[in-house]
Formats: structure tokens, C-alpha cells, sequence
């Protein structure tokens, strides 16, 4: 449970170590993988579905359109990291157990350091991928 002051309370119910997946993501898993194994082309077949034309033109756009939306794609991830960057940043505070003697304050990410958590990375990737191929 989690104050509004980030500060954690603590739960004296036992904590679950580990579980099965859920009944509905199993049955879930195993009707598509039936899908979609049954969709698949036999050995017989495999010639004459992978050929080269297959491989190589596009399934719904031609190059021209898939170019622009990689490069829409890529510019929308370029504005919203440099919002990120010149934006007032944001100030997370980590908390910790109470035995811990590491001292919860917050930290402070501004300007380029914005950029550190690694979930922003794979987004500036993402943008820099899509700039790149379009």
C-alpha cells in the first residue's frame, strides 16, 4: 500500500513467492498458437508460398508509404523527447524498507538526465530506427 507521500506502508500478509499464469491468459495462448500453427503452410507448400516476390513486396503499402509513416512515426518520437528534454523534468523518490539505511530523497531529472531510465533509451532508439529506415 502506498501513501501519498510515496512512503510505503507495511502489509503484514505473507507475500506470494510465485504463482501459475492466469486460467484465461493460458487458454488464451494455447488457442492462438492453434491459430495460428494452422495457418501455416505444410512442407508440400513451402516452395510455392516463399518465393521472392513474397519475401520482398510489402502486404498492405508500397515503399513510398511505408517510408512517410516511419518517418511520421520518427518525428513524433523526436518531438515528445524534446519536450521531454526542455520540459521541467520530473523528481521520482525512491522508497525503501524501513531496516534499510539507504535514505529516500528525491531524485533529480532534468535536461539530459531525463533521458537515464532505460525505457527512454529504447524510445530515442525506436525514433533514431524508424528515422533511419524511413
Amino acid at each position: 500500500m502506498v501513501t501519498t507521500r510515496g512512503q510505503s506502508k507495511r502489509c503484514d500478509a505473507e507475500v506470494l513467492a510465485s504463482a501459475p499464469p492466469p486460467y484465461h491468459s493460458v487458454i488464451f495462448v494455447l488457442l492462438a498458437g492453434i491459430v495460428f500453427v494452422k495457418c501455416l503452410p505444410t512442407l508440400d507448400q513451402i516452395d510455392d508460398v516463399a518465393t521472392i516476390e513474397t519475401l520482398s513486396s510489402g502486404l498492405f503499402v508500397g515503399p513510398m508509404a511505408l517510408a512517410i509513416m516511419r518517418l511520421l512515426i520518427a518525428a513524433f518520437v523526436i518531438g515528445v523527447t524534446v519536450m521531454r528534454v526542455m520540459g521541467p523534468g520530473f523528481f521520482p523518490q525512491p522508497t525503501y524498507l524501513k531496516q534499510s539505511k539507504l535514505k529516500s530523497a528525491p531524485i533529480r531529472l532534468v535536461g539530459l538526465r531525463s533521458l537515464s531510465p532505460f525505457t527512454l533509451w529504447y524510445w530515442v532508439l525506436l525514433g533514431l530506427t524508424f528515422a533511419l529506415t524511413g
